[in-house]
């Protein structure tokens, strides 16, 4: 009896996810899409890097998620010679409809005032802190949006390319339904 209660459990779950994993797959299609690559800036002062502006992320995250988006700085210190900032980009996702949270880290030296090179209290620059903190919590803000997708820079400075790949049989493998699978022996 338990194991047909089991297997009708097992049944029912593989009939949820059937019905739900097309919407599901088809908006991760659209989320790892690679954006125009007339999108994508590259920053001399790091080695060519490529990275999207925030405004464009700030833009596609208000298009994808309807403007159901936040993003909360959860903590900033200082660190040696610069600032830390840790924060959780929250989006509400359309299909599944469940918050999902993706947490980024960032990091800006601070700037010395011209002509200092030790890195003291009184040699930062006049404006480091203005201009230095919302730069690393940009930085955090990025670094958040990436674990997104590809739309949202996901796939920029790696060498591992990929796409969205769909993995039919993914739900057969966790319920053990596959009837090619019934007759085979350990």
């Amino acid at each position: 009896m338990k194991d047909n209660i089991m297997q009708y459990a097992a049944g029912e779950a593989l009939n949820i996810w059937e019905a739900a994993k097309d919407p599901l797959n088809n908006f991760l299609k659209e989320t790892s899409k690679k954006p125009n690559p007339k999108l994508i800036k590259e920053n001399k002062y790091a080695g060519n890097s490529k990275y999207l502006e925030i405004g464009y992320i700030e833009a596609k995250l208000d298009q994808v998620y309807h403007g159901l988006w936040s993003w909360e700085i959860k903590h900033a210190e200082q660190i040696i010679n610069g600032v830390m900032i840790y924060g959780d980009l929250k989006v509400f996702h359309p299909v599944a409809q469940v918050w999902i949270v993706r947490s980024g880290i960032g990091f800006k030296e601070f700037q010395l005032s011209k002509g200092e090179t030790e890195r003291t209290p009184q040699n930062l620059s006049e404006k480091a802190l203005e201009r230095d903190v919302p730069i690393a919590a940009a930085e955090a803000f990025k670094n958040a949006s990436k674990k997104i997708g590809n739309t949202f820079g996901r796939h920029l400075n790696r060498e591992f390319k990929y796409g969205h790949a769909e993995d039919k049989e993914f739900i057969n493998r966790i319920y053990n339904t596959n009837k090619n699978d019934e007759n085979e022996t350990d």
